[in-house]
């Protein structure tokens, strides 16, 4: 757990780990937000039918089309910034190079899979699946989102260098985080989408 606190409370700005990487996938994200937000305006809007225009087939996708275009477009930016967009492998492997070896004047190699960043992606994924698929249909879909939401913020937060007692505000704000997306996010498909959650 330690490796992955390190990473998350690194001093370096998050744009300047991987600028390339970021160039790509932004630019791949805008293309897939793009692609998504046509075929939704291409559904089926069943005016014939008198149907509530919230409840149409293609609002929900036109909407996350919409949020992961203005995401990647700010990931697009953040990597622009940083010279994302002309840095080469080489480059690259030269900036990581010399960031690992500053303190001590030699390269640090540390293995692929204990690298923080490898840790916090395996974590995400597992915490996805166990939400995905035990949380949800096990459980009450408010309280499933609750859980996961909770424990989500607490693991990637939580410094176990000191004691529980000195992260009260963690647990707090966790819980408030969670019970709010699990309520807004249940109301919003219940009432304004007509869809009724497990």
């Amino acid at each position: 757990m330690a490796p992955v606190q390190t990473s998350l409370k690194n001093k370096r700005p998050a744009g300047e780990k991987m600028p390339r990487a970021d160039f790509i996938t932004s630019v791949l994200l805008m293309a897939l937000s793009a692609f998504v937000i046509i075929e939704s305006l291409r559904m089926p809007r069943l005016e014939h039918r008198n149907i509530n225009p919230y409840t149409i087939p293609g609002m929900v996708p036109a909407i996350l089309g919409v949020i992961m275009g203005v995401l990647s477009i700010t990931l697009f930016f953040r990597a622009m910034r940083y010279g994302g967009y002309r840095l080469s492998k080489h480059t690259t492997a030269a900036t990581s190079s010399s960031s690992a070896s500053a303190g001590d004047g030699s390269p640090q190699k540390v293995g692929f899979w204990h690298k923080p960043e490898t840790l916090r992606v395996i974590l995400t994924v597992g915490f996805c699946l166990l939400y995905a698929i035990i949380l949800v249909g096990w459980a009450w879909y408010p309280i499933a989102t609750f859980l996961y939401v909770f424990g989500f913020i607490v693991i990637f937060e939580y410094d176990r260098t000191k004691g529980p007692g000195e992260q009260k505000r963690i647990f707090i704000l966790a819980g408030v985080e969670a019970l709010l997306t699990a309520v807004l996010v249940s109301v919003v498909f219940r009432y304004v989408f007509l869809i009724r959650l497990p």
